[in-house]
């Protein structure tokens, strides 16, 4: 059976998993130490230098969501074992031959390149999640403090966002959130990869900026979702892929 290893970060993870699929699935190791003797995730190197955040939280929180994928045999802990395919080398390949990647489109897009696979078509669901966990409001809101461009559209938005929306991520974020914009709307709290994608599954439309959210909710099907984007981290900006709306 193949193997496969991945260090992180969590919406690494969830765009490297068409890869996984297009070579035919199989044991997925993840790296608790974010790489830290990786020589794909070594400091010095380029674009994407030096270990990650993911820990054995991160582990906890996809291993719901990883499992219930039919391509992913099992989800184990990596422990030094030797794998088929390391999709860590994403973050060195780009340095080591740009050329390859001259038509790279997105994250999604870099893993497939990497290891010399056709294009993935984006609107192709690559995540299951099983039944939608449907909430009274169908404004699924999620924004971290980094990759942010929109506030003037999303301050023009509060009352949309204060009547319909309810807020998933982090609760700092949700307090950022609310701090920014000046209103209260709703938190809901998500123990796992696998219910952030059950309530995105059930949502009417989401709302989210270059998070693990969106990663997960691109990878979900057929769901309108508006983006924040950001000018400088462009491989998170999915324009091939249908229902999507930008900020």
């Amino acid at each position: 059976m193949k193997s496969f290893k991945h260090s992180g970060d969590i919406g690494d993870i969830i765009y490297s998993l068409p890869t996984m699929k297009g070579l035919g699935g199989g044991i997925l190791y993840l790296d608790v130490s974010g790489g830290y003797d990786d020589v794909h995730c070594n400091k010095q190197l380029k674009p994407w230098g030096g270990k990650t955040k993911f820990n054995m939280n991160g582990y906890n929180f996809l291993y719901p969501l990883l499992k219930q994928q039919s391509y992913i045999h099992d989800v184990k802990i990596y422990n030094g074992e030797i794998v088929n395919y390391n999709l860590n080398r994403m973050r060195t390949g780009i340095s080591e031959n740009p050329k390859k990647f001259g038509d790279c489109k997105d994250l999604v897009d870099i893993y497939r390149i990497t290891f010399d696979l056709p294009r993935y078509d984006i609107n192709e669901p690559w995540l299951e999640c099983g039944d939608p966990i449907l909430l009274d409001r169908k404004l699924v809101i999620a924004r971290s403090p980094r990759y942010q461009s929109s506030y003037v559209f999303l301050a023009n938005s509060r009352a949309i966002l204060r009547d319909k929306g309810i807020f998933i991520g982090l609760k700092k974020e949700h307090e950022l959130f609310e701090w920014t914009f000046d209103l209260q709307i709703p938190f809901y709290d998500t123990n796992s990869a696998l219910e952030v994608a059950k309530v995105l599954l059930g949502s009417g439309e989401i709302v989210s900026n270059s998070t693990s959210t969106l990663a997960i909710a691109v990878g979900l099907p057929n769901k309108s979702i508006v983006q924040e984007t950001d000018k400088i981290m462009q491989l998170t900006t999915f324009k091939n892929k249908k229902g999507m709306k930008f900020i």
